[in-house]
């Protein structure tokens, strides 16, 4: 596990100029930088290998996250405000949800 601190400490130390001097040509310098950048990141930054799940419902598709994405956002402005228009905005919205929610649900 790394950190900020260690992973600017490395990239500090590295002998830049003695790694660009040395290269016969500017491609082979940009390698060079690039290799030795992608070690070293790898060496500083976890990574975390994401696995669909089984439990995915089929019907639950970019376009239903994005609008129960937009819903709450509605939501919360309408909570914040007490605006009626925003209020509309929520109700038009959560009813389009759960239209398009039927509609994939019956599809499959």
């Amino acid at each position: 596990m790394g950190t900020f601190l260690g992973l600017n400490n490395a990239l500090h130390v590295t002998p830049w100029e003695f790694i660009t001097m040395n290269s016969p040509n500017v491609n082979s310098a940009l390698s060079n930088i690039t290799n030795i950048v992608n070690q070293t990141l790898q060496a500083f930054i976890p990574t975390k290998i994401v696995y669909p799940s089984n439990k995915s419902k089929a019907w639950f598709t970019r376009e239903l996250r994005l609008l129960i994405r937009e819903r709450s956002r509605y939501y919360k402005r309408w909570l914040k405000t007490k605006n009626i228009n925003h209020k509309r905005l929520y109700n038009k919205t959560r009813n389009l949800v759960q239209r398009k929610i039927k509609l994939a649900k019956q599809k499959i």
